[in-house]
């Protein structure tokens, strides 16, 4: 049966290379991961003070929306600070800005002195393709021009995205 010749080849498998070299990855990124689920509230304890200054209006201009906002998570006491900009996922007809899901992401990269920018952008059905791209870009074209106003570093501008996020900034 199907069952018993994949039995086989596990059985030949672990002859060849030996069982404990087939475990051992596995027990290794069991490990990995119980470790960052315990440091990531260590994380967060030990992040530096920040400046967070949210719903800030990037485009005012014809058909402007109040999805056009941005909240930008800033280190305090830096200097030409490099900036993840962050996209929201969403399917392209939800999600949000807010910092409730970003909680790990904000202090992994606010304590390593680097600072977020996440960005709203209007959603379907409301809007069709490629508004979404062109809110996104308009967001993005504001803190790269209002970059020195925030001590941000526009040479160092890294994008990033979660699902329908990832593809406005691909």
């Amino acid at each position: 049966s199907h069952y018993r010749i994949r039995r086989h080849q596990v059985r030949e498998a672990s002859a060849l290379i030996g069982e404990e070299t087939m475990i051992r990855p596995v027990r290794e990124v069991l490990i990995f991961l119980v470790c960052v689920t315990l440091a990531a509230p260590m994380v967060l304890q030990g992040q530096s003070e920040r400046r967070v200054i949210q719903n800030i209006q990037y485009y005012s201009g014809p058909g402007s929306d109040p999805a056009h906002t941005l909240d930008l998570y800033l280190p305090e006491g830096k200097t030409k600070t490099p900036l993840i900009f962050f996209v929201h996922g969403g399917a392209w007809s939800g999600g949000d800005k807010s910092p409730e899901g970003l909680v790990n992401f904000l202090g992994l990269f606010l304590s390593r002195g680097v600072a977020v920018a996440s960005t709203n952008y209007q959603v379907s059905p409301a809007v069709k393709h490629p508004v979404h791209i062109q809110d996104v870009a308009r967001a993005f074209a504001w803190v790269h021009r209002n970059a020195s106003s925030y001590s941000l570093d526009p040479d160092s501008f890294f994008i990033a995205g979660h699902s329908a996020g990832g593809h406005l900034v691909a």
